[in-house]
């Protein structure tokens, strides 16, 4: 397992590799007086997760405490062409 730990303020982001994680998937994580975790098994995973993370932290008020494990429905996440 590959971790790696990143801090830009007071709550740093612990990012972990786990090949438990489906391809794609990503667990995030933020509890009580401890790091955000990132978990996933491949890079479009961490891509994915820190999408997720960056739309939390974005919200006006206090960031509250999650467990947020996602993976994609199809095989392949792609963006459809819309016209």
């Amino acid at each position: 397992m590959n971790v790696n730990i990143f801090s830009a303020g007071e709550t740093p982001l612990v990012m972990k590799r786990k090949k438990s994680i489906a391809p794609q998937g990503d667990s995030l994580t933020l509890v009580e007086k401890g790091p955000i975790e990132l978990a996933a098994s491949c890079d479009c995973g961490f891509y994915y997760g820190l999408l997720t993370l960056a739309q939390i932290l974005k919200t006006p008020a206090a960031t509250p405490l999650f467990a947020i494990t996602d993976k994609p429905d199809v095989k392949i996440k792609k963006i459809a062409d819309c016209w």
